[in-house]
């Protein structure tokens, strides 16, 4: 049993850092789906996507958490498909990610706003 937790805790840890685990941040956008969408629509009409896709994450994240309090669940889970769905198209996979576990259930509003947040920061170069 030692043995295996010893295996399982050193895949863990990264060579020539201190014992602790490390999370690596994850990049907000993928940039192979986004070479992909530049490929397919040109890269001004990409780069319009994306812009409409972020306007979006902030009016549908605001939307949610009103439709939240009252509490509407249906239809923040609605709004949260529809941001997963774009944010999917333009490579946004962390608000994607974050907006598909908000209409299953698996989490709340604040992980959301965070990725969409952090996202934003990165692309204005406001962020770390």
């Amino acid at each position: 049993m030692e043995a295996i937790v010893d295996r399982a805790i050193a895949g863990t840890l990264r060579p020539g850092k201190s014992a602790t685990a490390i999370a690596e941040p994850e990049a907000p956008i993928d940039a192979k789906i986004f070479q992909a969408l530049v490929a397919d629509v040109g890269d001004d009409v990409a780069h319009a996507m994306l812009d409409a896709v972020f306007e979006e994450a902030t009016e549908r994240t605001a939307r949610i958490r009103t439709l939240l309090a009252l509490p509407d669940r249906i239809n923040a889970s609605r709004e949260a498909r529809a941001l997963h769905a774009a944010a999917s198209m333009v490579g946004l996979r962390v608000i994607a990610r974050e907006s598909d576990a908000l209409a299953r259930g698996e989490r709340g509003i604040d992980r959301l706003d965070e990725a969409v947040r952090t996202a934003q920061d990165k692309r204005n170069g406001t962020g770390p």
